[in-house]
């Protein structure tokens, strides 16, 4: 679970903003609210992040991402989101760029905190804190100068001199741009579930993102019957989903044997399933007995004679393939405890969809948490949402992206939220100037 999360000097961001999960003292909606008697800290289920074009929101999920593939991918270079000072500011090139993340997994509560500057990491440090005591011990922390690392790993994780050498000797073989925390990911358990939460329990969509539709159907059994149940209801035209079998030699082919050998490799181990992509579809390899299979989504509309007529998942409308990224998001959440970021949510998908299916999500029972950005105002409903769980994002008169929760500006629960967040009294929208100098009724009246 996502306790906060901080970023500082990264692309429309300059001093430090925080974005967090905790909840206020709002006495409506208490049923999305974990209560947390582990280290008596609750948390909010879900976060909705409201602000202009070109406010920042997206730059907000792409500091989550930087982060999230600097754990998991272990170097910058390898990183999907390009690095970024905040530009506006020629002064902010001389500094180094902050992430901060503090999460809960299990009964424990880490930090990590990461500096980078120059395609350098200059500092990595791993917490456990104590957030009802106010307390944090250090496990590890690693600083970068003049192209070399030196490592401080916390006594209690030390056992003998052969494991304080073994540190080392990391230091001497880590490079400028690559993450401690990945190195030692399978020495140190501290390290191994931080980097396994960042793998597993972390996830981004963006509005283009492939996600793993196909792989929830092949591993999860019940959750074809759960989508097979809802489609129908939505009103898309789509009737139901299926996964269609085919067998590894009439995939591959000729042309792909060296990497159809590496994939049987690899499921003779320990894998039971492998997520590929290609040419923007996503597939699933799996081995059953002894013959060894791709698996993929078949979609099915009914015909106009009552039959079920199959469809390619990307012959299917832009709303339609969106439901099939974020119904797996929500039902993902509601049974694991996991972190969704979702950019752009009502991106191709009407705003009374959106709102049904957040309220669904908000109502019922659920193990993760979602948050997500939007420009729709339809969604600013404090009948769906506490004011604790609207954050709102603008750039200040130097072009930087602040961030802040409703819940500062304490308004009242019967308060058109709508209605004086587009009157800007929360802040969050586009100056656009006085829009009557575009004389646009007269050029209505001369139907130009």
């Amino acid at each position: 679970m996502l306790l906060r999360f901080y970023v500082s000097n990264f692309m429309s961001f300059a001093e430090e903003v925080e974005f967090n999960m905790f909840p206020g003292s709002f006495k409506t909606h208490k049923n999305h609210i974990y209560a947390n008697k582990v280290g008596k800290v609750d948390l909010l289920k879900s976060a909705a992040i409201y602000g202009a074009n070109g406010s920042g929101k997206s730059n907000f999920i792409k500091a989550v991402h930087f982060l999230h593939d600097l754990v998991v991918k272990g170097d910058l270079i390898e990183n999907e989101v390009k690095y970024s000072t905040f530009r506006l500011d020629p002064e902010m090139d001389q500094k180094p760029s902050e992430f901060g993340l503090e999460c809960q997994i299990g009964s424990q509560f880490f930090e990590y905190v990461v500096s980078i500057q120059d395609g350098e990491i200059l500092e990595e440090t791993l917490f456990e804190t104590f957030p009802a005591k106010g307390k944090e011990t250090l496990i590890f922390s690693r600083k970068t100068k003049d192209g070399k690392a030196s490592i401080e790993v916390n006594q209690v994780f030390i056992q003998s001199d052969k494991e304080r050498y073994r540190y080392e000797i990391y230091g001497e073989d880590l490079e400028p741009g690559q993450s401690l925390i990945y190195k030692i990911q399978d020495k140190l358990n501290s390290a191994s579930l931080i980097f396994n939460w960042f793998k597993e329990n972390l996830w981004i969509i963006y509005p283009e993102s492939v996600y793993f539709l196909t792989l929830r159907l092949c591993v999860d059994k019940n959750y074809k019957d759960f989508l097979n149940q809802l489609l129908p209801k939505l009103g898309t035209g789509m009737h139901s989903i299926d996964v269609e079998r085919i067998a590894f030699p009439v995939f591959f082919g000729k042309d792909d044997e060296e990497k159809m050998a590496d994939f049987e490799d690899k499921l003779k181990g320990k894998k039971e399933f492998i997520r590929f992509v290609k040419n923007k579809k996503e597939y699933v390899a799996r081995k059953l007995g002894k013959e060894f299979f791709v698996e993929k989504v078949k979609t099915f509309n009914i015909g106009a004679n009552g039959n079920l007529i199959d469809f390619e998942p990307e012959e299917q409308s832009d709303g339609t393939r969106r439901l099939l990224d974020l119904i797996p998001a929500i039902h993902y959440v509601s049974n694991k405890p996991a972190v969704f970021f979702i950019d752009e949510i009502d991106r191709s998908l009407h705003p009374t969809m959106v709102k049904e299916l957040l309220r669904y999500f908000m109502e019922h029972p659920a193990k993760g948490q979602l948050i997500f950005t939007t420009h729709e105002s339809n969604l600013l409903d404090l009948e769906i949402f506490r004011q604790d769980e609207i954050w709102l994002t603008e750039k200040n008169k130097l072009g930087a992206t602040t961030i802040y929760s409703l819940s500062d500006f304490k308004p009242r629960y019967d308060l058109d939220i709508r209605k004086g967040y587009l009157a800007g009294r929360f802040g969050a929208i586009p100056f656009l100037g006085n829009l009557n100098d575009l004389n646009w009724e007269h050029a209505n009246k001369q139907r130009v």
